[in-house]
């Protein structure tokens, strides 16, 4: 196998979906979504809007890793390394301002606290894991949708398939909110 044929094997080329093929990946992508879109929020009650930021980095390398697994993307040290850099850069961003506003919060495992007489159930464990809950299942969900629409999809068929992703989630899964 030469280098070139490789290369062949491990891109998506360029798709151009059907409308039906388009209202299915709405479809299938739209529950990966809003279980996203769940867990982030969610982490968000149980721990620090700064833990989550830092944990939600972490989707570059789901990406990388999932897109590796699928043979969509190929793995190079150079993009672990660039994630990683990320991660630590936006790391370092959040902690430090944090730090600034409220050094006693940062990284702090109380189980209660109280706030202008209302009480906040706090596990920044289980916040944590909803973070990176999230982070994968977006990772999941941008992998699912170049695997599907290959490379570089046509710009109206991806808006369509957004258009049919929120229709979905509003039809089938918004009731699980109220």
């Amino acid at each position: 196998v030469t280098g070139n044929e490789e290369v062949k094997t491990l891109y998506t080329p360029r798709i151009k979906l059907t409308h039906y093929q388009m209202m299915k990946l709405g479809l299938q992508s739209c529950f990966i979504y809003f279980t996203n879109c769940a867990c982030g929020n969610a982490a968000l009650r149980y721990t620090s809007a700064t833990n989550q930021t830092i944990l939600v980095t972490t989707t570059s390398l789901f990406i990388l890793i999932l897109g590796s697994i699928f043979k969509v993307e190929k793995f190079t040290y150079h993009k672990l390394l660039a994630i990683i850099v990320s991660i630590i850069g936006i790391s370092c961003i959040a902690i430090s301002d944090t730090a600034e506003e409220n050094s006693s919060y940062l990284f702090s495992f109380k189980l209660i606290t109280i706030f202008d007489n209302e009480i906040k159930l706090q596990n920044p464990l289980l916040g944590d894991f909803l973070a990176l809950c999230s982070a994968f299942f977006f990772g999941t969900f941008i992998k699912l949708m170049r695997w599907k629409m290959g490379q570089e999809p046509h710009p109206e068929d991806d808006n369509l398939v957004f258009l049919y992703v929120g229709i979905f989630t509003l039809i089938l899964v918004c009731h699980v909110l109220v």
